[in-house]
């Protein structure tokens, strides 16, 4: 009874609950209002977070103990650890006892003479030690005119290199602008090209990647020892060598307490330092010196309070971002301050780039760290602007200034993080090492279903697996204490640590989860680069007193609010597609350039070029830029509205077009083969063309030039004591040592239905063997025609040589350029044949193999007399000359300027200064390309394979070589038949449409069939 009356009370509360929530608009009132009281309680919240001033400090700290690991920490740790204290050994650099270079005379300059050590030799000095123990090592030195890189050396103490790190040391140069800024038509800025400053520096030998962030130590005995340097890139001269103590600094309370001994004062009065007398912000773009041409001035309109700002326009107002994130980079700003005391330094800086982490840098005063904590500086996540106060976490620090010119240099580096990178790193190297051992043994493809008692096996296997979770584990606790919060990042490090633990447990998971460790891996690499990106960009610095009222570091919402109102609205008006015109069209003759994009050229490289233009074509012709697909210039052409010149043309349009009569013959004007001299004859080979009348024209001028080398493993390949394959018959003998443990050789394949590019495996051969790919005849009337070469005994060889790869060896049909690249990472495919612009592509995307590869010449074909034939075909982009051209002189002169060998190596610097490694430009001239920034054994390798290469020629209905090339090949090897008379089937075809095409233009023929 009572259970009975509490059930129908309940259903009487909750019929009148009902009831009144469905009264007429009762719930849909209730949402609508509590939605409204949620929106206007965030406005509220967001107008009123928008009033904060944006004020922190850098909570700078002692940098934490350096950790040192590999072949550098067994180095450290072979002697006594013994650091003299106040040495400072001066060795001039003109005492050299053994050199190859010559001492330059710099007395009226700098009052002392120095050695000026070239790209290539050594110079080996002495040095009396009292006291065994480690020492740094710090060189005076100058930059000299070069290819305009960063100088790198190899250092031996006592004959030898007593760590790897010290095969590669960099000394960095020193940029500038090159002039004033200038300002286009739209009242944009472009920034100025960058030049260097040749100036007198130090510097330590120090890591150049930024792991170890303290100068290397090297141990000297007592009394005698030497110390080499041997070039490895550019030229620099050296006035002295100084092997100094270890490199040690007061704490900032230690300076602060003898700031009070000698009476320094807080300046007061709201004194500020200037660059621009009367103005107390020293602007970010007004840096005096930078140590990379990738670090320049830059506009960002994301905030009115930017100093400048516009809301459409590009002004540059700011400098850094992620072009300064490299460790070792550092920007210097020169200021005035009016009188000697102790002075503030904030900056209104932005980190918006790595969530969970910190950018990190050293400060610098007139050249020198002051105090241990302005080493570590900490620029926290933000995605708005904050003015940031050098300081600890809750107090700024004070810089002693004298009255006058002064400098501050900021310079990344990876602080705290450096010690923890590293380690990831190393295990990094034991994880690849242990992928490696696995497909050794069961290869990439194993069956899930076979038990290969891997852990008997791999003795080391669970062992490594263990000590790379400790450390794993170790370095995510680490980089959550130092950073205050868990970075999105951590999540490669905790997956990683998560399939290791589950390959303990089950380790019949190994085989069936090979792809996904793979993965992993190169997820660890990822996060190495990501947290070694240290990106930070400057608006402007003050140099004030501790009264000084800092300014707001964001607008509030109204003023933010207003300015993107007008932002969007001015858009509309704003001609954002062109690309920096600064001068009017007038009477001067003016040419139309088109820049044709493609997957990998773009806007920045077509910036690059109007910055040229701009500061070096000296003439009175007007160019009008203009960055396009590259399918616009058909509809163009037909038109009759295309450019006068287009760059970036792919390699069979020149032809295609002439036959047409759409481009213009460049053997008309008077100094063309004055300019082809600037190109190995191979470059120009796919711009020829016989025309019905046996003129034989050229129709472009080269533009890019590629060619394939070999890429290999250097420490696969020492490991397991390899020698890099120098003839095709090498290749055969290295393969099946290769598979021994399941490791494959990458050769490149065309994508599946390409039209018209032939295989350079095929060509290589070919050419290597006396062959070539078309052949000239007459016919019955005496005239000359073309038909396809390949029914030669060369070339059925060439090709049975190419398909037995496939047929004998088990080469894959499905392997990509993209999947040579991962393969090539992990080292399945520690070895493989490619263009040598993969250079640029590993440089910046497999840090984690960094100077563990490097490439060698082409295989070849060992000749009669002993010589090795490495003849290899080129591609590469063309500059065409449309017939349409009114100004065909002015245009020529264009195209002239833009070949010439100056321009192209501007060009690249240029490249380099916006996008770095990757964007490296693959110049057709020869001058220039030796100017590239290679180190010397690089370029040697280069030099002595350009001259190898050998042009295809483009043909009418040439299309159908490459394409039934590939179809032949593909029937070989998916059939395994006969490859000659499959061959022979398609060169049937091949001739066929070539003749059909020379038919349609009105060229000879054969005849009598």
């Amino acid at each position: 009874m009572e259970e009975r009356i509490k059930t129908n009370n309940f259903k009487k509360v909750k019929n009148a609950i009902t009831k009144f929530l469905t009264r007429e608009g009762i719930i849909k009132k209730t949402i609508l209002w509590t939605l409204l009281v949620l929106l206007v309680f965030l406005f509220i919240s967001v107008v009123v977070k928008s009033f904060d001033d944006g004020h922190k400090y850098s909570n700078a700290t002692i940098p934490e103990s350096v950790l040192v690991l590999g072949d550098y920490k067994e180095y450290l740790d072979k002697y006594p650890q013994n650091y003299p204290k106040n040495v400072d050994i001066v060795i001039p650099g003109e005492d050299a006892i053994e050199t190859d270079f010559v001492v330059v005379d710099y007395t009226n300059k700098y009052g002392e003479k120095a050695l000026k050590t070239t790209s290539s030799g050594s110079a080996t000095w002495e040095v009396n030690i009292e006291e065994a123990g480690f020492y740094n090592i710090k060189v005076d030195y100058l930059p000299e005119e070069d290819n305009g890189v960063d100088i790198e050396r190899k250092i031996l103490v006592n004959g030898e290199v007593p760590y790897d790190d010290l095969n590669n040391i960099t000394f960095q140069r020193v940029w500038t602008d090159g002039g004033d800024k200038i300002i286009d038509l739209n009242g944009n800025e472009i920034r100025p090209v960058q030049a260097e400053h040749r100036i007198r520096r130090e510097q330590y030998v120090k890591d150049k990647i930024g792991y170890v962030t303290e100068p290397y130590l090297v141990y000297l005995s007592k009394g005698k020892n030497t110390i080499t340097f041997e070039s490895v890139r550019e030229t620099m001269s050296i006035f002295n060598i100084h092997v100094t103590s270890k490199e040690e600094y007061k704490s900032y309370e230690e300076v602060k307490a003898e700031y009070e001994a000698k009476g320094y004062k807080k300046v007061t009065g709201g004194i500020t330092g200037y660059y621009v007398e009367g103005d107390p912000k020293i602007q970010g773009e007004d840096s005096v010196y930078r140590s990379s041409s990738t670090i320049y001035a830059i506009h960002d309109r994301s905030s009115a309070y930017n100093s400048p700002a516009d809301p459409v326009k590009v002004i540059l107002n700011s400098i850094g971002g992620a072009k300064w994130s490299t460790p070792g980079d550092w920007i210097t700003w020169e200021f005035t301050v009016p009188e000697s005391g102790l002075y503030n330094i904030s900056l209104r800086a932005r980190q918006s780039s790595n969530r969970g982490l910190f950018s990190t840098r050293k400060v610098y005063i007139d050249d020198k760290i002051p105090f241990a904590e302005a080493q570590n500086a900490k620029f926290t996540y933000a995605s708005d602007w904050n003015i940031v106060t050098l300081g600890t976490e809750d107090e700024p620090f004070y810089f002693y200034l004298e009255e006058g010119t002064h400098t501050i240099t900021l310079e990344v580096t990876l602080g705290d993080y450096g010690s923890q990178i590293n380690r990831i790193q190393q295990v990094i190297d034991e994880l690849n090492r242990m992928y490696r051992a696995i497909i050794a043994k069961i290869g990439v493809n194993p069956d899930k279903y076979i038990d290969y008692r891997l852990t008997d096996n791999i003795p080391e296997l669970i062992p490594t697996f263990e000590h790379c979770i400790v450390e794993i584990e170790d370095v995510a606790k680490t980089i959550t204490r130092i950073s205050g919060e868990k970075s999105g990042e951590s999540a490669s490090l905790e997956t990683m640590a998560l399939q290791l633990r589950d390959f303990i447990k089950q380790p019949r998971k190994i085989q069936r989860n090979m792809r996904s460790f793979s993965t992993n891996i190169s997820s660890l690499g990822t996060w190495v680069l990501t947290v070694s990106e240290q990106a930070l960009t400057v608006d402007y610095l003050l140099v004030h007193s501790d009264d000084y009222k800092l300014p707001k570091a964001n607008p509030n919402f109204f003023v933010g609010t207003w300015f993107n109102m007008k932002s969007f609205f001015k858009s509309f008006f704003f001609d954002y597609s062109a690309i920096g015109a600064t001068v009017e069209k007038g009477d001067d003759e003016t040419v139309e350039v088109w820049f044709l994009t493609d997957p990998s050229v773009g806007r920045e490289q077509g910036n690059s070029i109007r910055t040229l233009i701009d500061s070096t074509f000296e003439s009175d012709v007007n160019v009008e830029l203009k960055v396009v697909a590259p399918e616009v210039l058909l509809n163009a052409t037909l038109a009759g509205r295309g450019p006068d010149v287009a760059i970036n043309v792919a390699n069979g349009i020149p032809v295609n077009y002439a036959l047409r009569g759409a481009v213009m013959d460049l053997t008309k004007f008077d100094d063309f083969e004055e300019v082809i001299e600037r190109f190995y004859p191979s470059a120009i080979v796919p711009y020829s063309y016989k025309d019905r009348t046996g003129h034989e024209g050229y129709y472009a001028l080269p533009n890019t030039q590629l060619f394939p080398v070999i890429f290999y493993r250097t420490d696969i390949f020492e490991d397991y004591g390899w020698e890099v394959p120098d003839t095709w018959e090498e290749v055969i003998d290295l393969i099946p040592e290769l598979q021994i443990h399941n490791m494959k050789f990458y050769l490149p394949l065309n994508t599946l239905g390409a039209a018209s590019v032939v295989n350079g495996i095929f060509a290589s051969r070919l050419f290597q063997t006396g062959g070539s790919f078309y052949r000239t005849e007459l016919n019955d009337r005496g005239e000359e025609y073309v038909i396809s070469n390949f029914d030669s005994e060369e070339s059925m060889q060439a090709f049975e040589f190419w398909t037995e790869f496939y047929t004998n060896y088990s080469f894959e049909l499905t392997i990509t350029w993209a999947t040579f690249i991962n393969r090539f990472r992990t080292g399945e495919m520690p070895i493989g044949i490619s263009d040598y612009n993969v250079y640029n592509t590993l440089m910046v995307s497999a840090p984690e193999i960094r100077g563990k590869w490097t490439f060698a010449n082409m295989p070849g074909t060992r000749q009669e007399d002993g010589t090795i034939d490495r003849s290899t075909a080129t591609s590469g982009t063309a500059v065409i000359m449309l017939k349409t051209t009114n100004v065909p002189e002015a245009a020529w002169e264009f195209m002239k300027w833009w070949t010439d060998a100056d321009t192209q190596t501007a060009y690249n610097r240029e490249l380099e200064s916006i996008i770095g490694t990757a964007a490296r430009h693959a110049t057709p001239n020869i001058e220039a390309f030796s100017r590239l920034p290679w180190t010397v054994e690089e370029l040697e390798i280069l030099n002595a394979q350009f001259p190898w290469t050998v042009g295809v020629p483009e043909v009418p209905g040439g299309y159908y070589t490459g394409r039934n090339l590939e179809n032949a090949f593909r029937k070989v090897v998916n059939n395994n038949i006969n490859p000659r008379q499959t061959f022979e089937e398609y060169i049937v075809m091949i001739n066929h449409e070539i003749t059909r095409k020379r038919e349609e233009f009105g060229l000879p023929v054969p005849t009598g069939e």
